[in-house]
């Protein structure tokens, strides 16, 4: 069974000026998985959050990213050993190897590509989450699809027609959703 954790909630403020992306920890069958550890006040802010769990920098086997920018990858390098997933690819070490889409990550983590924001969106859908109390177990899908709750259109998305065709794919399979920038909500009807 898995467990999904909010580490920092992610914002935008200032009219874009000043963001923070959500960083999700999800642990499932004795891994520790990482998600977007972009921009945030400063490396102590996902550090921290980590130690409150009990965890390290080096105690994260696995990094997620949903997408290439800054704001989802600024601090990767802080978790030196870790093999870093992105929507088509693993990168361990010096190796450089394939993944993508529906790559199984642990028996309960699985890669879905979900391009629209960019083309090189992915989301990561977490099945057999066992510590949301609304609905247990349940489904949840990690992703840059919605920026936060409520925000559905995407001023900086590539292609908002692959967008929304993502969405209706995660929704379809999920019950939550950790957005970009925002705290973990509940899916709302297709």
């Amino acid at each position: 069974m898995a467990e999904i954790t909010i580490l920092v909630e992610g914002y935008v403020k200032e009219g874009g000026q000043s963001v923070q992306g959500t960083v999700t920890l999800v642990q499932d069958s004795g891994h520790n998985i990482l998600v977007d550890p972009g921009m945030t006040y400063g490396p102590h802010t996902i550090t921290d959050a980590l130690q409150a769990h009990g965890l390290q920098p080096d105690d994260i086997d696995t990094i997620f990213i949903t997408h290439h920018h800054p704001d989802h990858t600024r601090y990767m390098g802080l978790f030196l050993d870790a093999r870093v997933y992105d929507y088509s690819s693993i990168y361990d070490g010096d190796q450089w190897l394939d993944g993508g889409d529906d790559y199984a990550i642990t028996p309960n983590v699985k890669i879905m590509v979900a391009p629209g924001h960019t083309k090189e969106d992915a989301a990561l859908v977490v099945t057999n989450v066992t510590n949301i109390p609304e609905n247990n177990p349940c489904t949840v899908a990690i992703c840059h699809l919605w920026w936060f709750e409520g925000k559905d259109d995407d001023p900086t998305a590539e292609n908002m027609k692959q967008l929304r065709e993502s969405r209706d794919k995660v929704l379809a399979l999920t019950d939550f959703i950790v957005p970009g920038h925002g705290k973990m909500f509940q899916k709302y009807s297709l």
